[in-house]
């Protein structure tokens, strides 16, 4: 797999932005630490080839994984915040989306600034 991709996305950016796409896609359909555990090892081996730290590349789907929790159809998190909050899906969803925005800018900023989650390392 890791030879497949490798010749299929040259860049470390497109990588890093195909991962990111993937991870929320991932993460709206399926619980995280099923997530994790399926994607995991595929992803750190596909990591190493671009030169990705694990550590960085961990951070990186724990946050696409936490968007994915927040957004339908599944939203595990939404559901939770619905019963809490005697409140309908669709209501807690509007309200949801701004910090999912702000959730995405932040992703952006820690998948291409790796200094960010490797600085106390």
């Amino acid at each position: 797999m890791t030879e497949w991709v490798g010749a299929a996305i040259t860049s470390k950016v497109a990588f890093l932005l195909s991962m990111n796409v993937l991870l929320l896609i991932v993460g709206c359909v399926m619980d995280m630490v099923s997530a994790i555990v399926i994607l995991a090892p595929l992803l750190v081996s596909l990591g190493r080839v671009y030169g990705i730290d694990p550590v960085h590349l961990g951070i990186i789907m724990i946050i696409n994984l936490e968007i994915g929790l927040l957004t339908p159809p599944l939203g595990i998190n939404l559901i939770v915040a619905m019963s809490a909050f005697r409140e309908n899906f669709s209501s807690i969803a509007r309200g949801v989306l701004p910090f999912v925005g702000l959730m995405l800018v932040g992703l952006l900023i820690v998948s291409f600034v790796p200094a960010l989650s490797l600085g106390l390392q």
